[in-house]
């Protein structure tokens, strides 16, 4: 067991990869770090009996024996030429091929490679240490590919960004859906920026990406943006069916989002965009998405079929104005526990909401919220205040609804300030940095941060 841990530390925390594109003199560094790292690769296949192989991204790894190949659609499949790769009876001697896709590059091996001559990886381990195999797997050699960038059908900028002198991409498609498009502001630099995107609200049942231009605090943010050498983009998604014919929930739209942010990773060189260094924010159900991306673990697929999946959806740091605390309709209960607000009360009173708030997770009656177990688990996939914990991003809320009284409407009820002051009593309690407004009850973040220069520190572009 004290080896298990051992292998695992050194091979995860201690990654070594190389790059085609490394100048030399770095590429000798590094295969002098290898040397030393060689006695410890024996010492791991001493005790391993597999070497799982992994394609990351459009292609192939290939060995030049021809008996230890690893196709894309295998390793999808995790057949065990990929996930199991076992070394036994005989030395490991083995020179693996990273073969490319078509529209798509090598980019590195990542973990360890013995020997490394542009896309190939090279192992000579003697039988001696093969021998002792005792049913360990050491991590698997990764074969990184990258989308080849393609150049994306520049327009003229909105008049309100024409001043901002960057190049702009409108309606660029990142699904399969009409809704599925955002648009984006790349301003010149030399080396790749940062990027903030706006998610429109409107309920989930309506909005547009437009708003990014026209409202007035995503206008200032994204010039503010522009004019700090950072990137400003804006989502539209599908919406949510009214009148209990929706099908999916929340999810769809949020997840239309996610999305939206792992194309862009995706395609990070195309867009001259640091992949790394990625913002979020948005308006009432853009201001929630923006919350939820933010909470949400790491929900990237490396398995999937579709390479977009494939990518990370972590985000840097997340912005929300007139937000929803969360989309666990049940925990509204507690952010009006001060009125004793039920669901059964907003059913009595506002009956029109009822179905609006079911359509969240596509269910016919408030009774499935508690007794449907698929129901149970949507809820808590979209519960920002339980997913939130100290390593999320970073939060800046706005609530600046000067109604603090018990809500009679849908505007007091999915925008009033005691959700902001749920959000900011949870961050306490969990340790995470935020930033947090809500005048109609007195809160008032003592810093005085505005969204835009929130966002641009954490994004460490401060003007």
């Amino acid at each position: 067991m004290a080896l298990r841990f051992i292998l695992f530390t050194l091979f995860t925390l201690v990654p070594v990869y190389y790059t085609v594109a490394k100048p030399t003199a770095v590429r000798q560094r590094l295969m002098n770090i290898s040397n030393v790292l060689f006695a410890m690769l024996l010492a791991a296949l001493s005790t391993a009996c597999s070497h799982p192989l992994e394609p990351i991204g459009q292609g192939d790894i290939l060995s030049l024996s021809n008996t230890r190949n690893c196709l894309l659609e295998d390793y999808q499949a995790r057949l065990g030429n990929c996930d199991d790769n076992f070394i036994a009876g005989s030395s490991y001697t083995e020179t693996y091929t990273a073969q490319p896709r078509a529209g798509w590059t090598f980019s590195h091996w990542e973990n360890y490679c013995q020997n490394v001559v542009s896309n190939e990886c090279s192992f000579d381990i003697p039988i001696e240490f093969v021998a002792q195999a005792a049913g360990l797997t050491v991590p698997p050699l990764r074969a990184i590919f990258a989308p080849l960038p393609f150049t994306p059908t520049l327009t003229e900028a909105p008049e309100q960004f024409k001043d901002a002198g960057a190049d702009f991409a409108a309606n660029v498609s990142y699904g399969p859906f009409p809704r599925n498009i955002f648009d984006i502001l790349m301003p010149p630099s030399e080396q790749p920026t940062p990027l903030i995107a706006f998610i429109h609200g409107g309920g989930f049942t309506g909005g547009w990406k437009s708003a990014a231009y026209t409202a007035s605090l995503p206008r200032f943010v994204g010039q503010s943006a522009l004019s700090n050498g950072v990137a400003y983009a804006s989502i539209e998604y599908r919406l949510l069916a009214t009148n209990g014919s929706e099908g999916t929930g929340v999810i769809k739209p949020m997840g239309d989002v996610r999305r939206a942010l792992q194309y862009l990773r995706l395609h990070a060189e195309t867009f001259h965009i640091d992949p790394n260094r990625i913002a979020v924010f948005g308006t009432s159900a853009g201001a929630g998405t923006s919350l939820w991306l933010g909470s949400h673990d790491d929900a990237a697929n490396t398995r999937s079929t579709d390479p977009v999946e494939r990518m990370t959806t972590r985000i840097t740091a997340a912005g929300a104005s007139a937000t929803q605390a969360t989309y666990d309709i049940v925990g509204w209960e507690d952010v009006f526990a001060d009125f004793s607000i039920t669901l059964a009360l907003i059913a009595l009173v506002q009956p029109n909401e009822v179905q609006r708030l079911l359509d969240f997770y596509a269910i016919a009656s408030l009774q499935d919220l508690y007794d449907d177990p698929d129901t149970v688990a949507y809820r808590a996939d979209v519960d920002m205040l339980a997913l939130m914990d100290a390593q999320d991003a970073p939060i800046w809320v706005q609530n600046n609804q000067g109604n603090i009284g018990i809500p009679t409407n849908s505007n007091t009820l999915f925008h009033h300030g005691l959700h902001a002051q749920a959000l900011r009593d949870r961050a306490i309690e969990v340790g995470l940095e935020n930033v947090v407004y809500a005048s109609g009850l007195g809160i008032s973040d003592p810093s005085g941060e505005g969204l835009a220069d929130f966002l641009l520190r954490q994004l460490g572009q401060t003007p």
